[in-house]
C-alpha cells in the first residue's frame, strides 16, 4: 500500500489525472471522485456519446511561407482539431521583427504523428517531452487578461467574457 503522500493516478482513454483517493487502485478507469472533479456531468455524458473524439493524439503543425516555417508538435483530441480548423491564429512576430504572422488553420497544416495509445501512455509515464515548437492552442488568448480561451465557446474562464475566435 502506498503512503498517503504518494498520489496515484486514474488513467482512461480521456487522459491521466491525479487521484485524490489514497485507497484507489488504478484499474484503467477513473475512480468516482476523480471523474467528477475533472469533468462536469454534461462533459462526461458527451464523452460517452463520442469517445473517439476525446482520445489524445500527437499532432504536428507545419506552416510554410513568409521567409520561414512555423512548426510544432502537440497533443490534442480529434474534436479539438476539428474546432481549430478554420480559425485564425495570430502568432505575432515569431519570424523576426515586423513579421506579424496571421494564419487561418487548414487541414493540410496539421498531421497526426502518433495515435498509438500504448506509446503515448509510455511517453507520459516516463515524462518524455514530445511537445515542441509552436502549439496553436497557446495562441487563443483573452484580450483582457491573457488567459487561454475555451476553443469551443470563446469564453475566458477568468474574466467570464466571450470573445470571437
Amino acid at each position: 500500500m502506498k503512503n498517503n503522500k504518494e498520489k496515484e493516478s486514474c488513467t482512461s482513454m480521456y487522459g491521466t489525472y491525479e487521484c485524490h483517493d489514497p485507497m484507489h487502485k488504478d484499474k484503467g478507469d477513473f475512480c468516482a471522485h476523480c471523474l467528477f472533479e475533472n469533468f462536469t456531468w454534461e462533459q462526461y455524458l458527451e464523452k460517452q456519446k463520442n469517445p473517439r473524439d476525446y482520445i489524445r493524439k500527437l499532432y504536428k503543425l507545419e506552416i510554410s511561407g513568409w521567409g520561414g516555417d512555423i512548426t510544432g508538435m502537440f497533443y490534442a483530441t480529434e474534436k479539438e482539431i476539428r474546432n481549430l480548423i478554420g480559425k485564425e491564429i495570430n502568432f505575432g512576430e515569431v519570424l523576426g521583427r515586423f513579421s506579424e504572422i496571421k494564419v487561418i488553420i487548414k487541414n493540410e497544416h496539421i498531421n497526426v504523428v502518433s495515435e498509438d495509445q500504448e506509446f503515448l501512455d509510455q511517453v507520459q509515464k516516463k515524462k518524455i517531452k514530445l511537445e515542441i515548437g509552436y502549439n496553436p492552442f497557446e495562441y487563443f488568448r483573452c484580450s483582457r487578461c491573457g488567459e487561454k480561451l475555451d476553443l469551443e465557446t470563446g469564453e475566458c474562464k477568468k474574466c467570464k467574457i466571450k470573445e470571437e475566435i
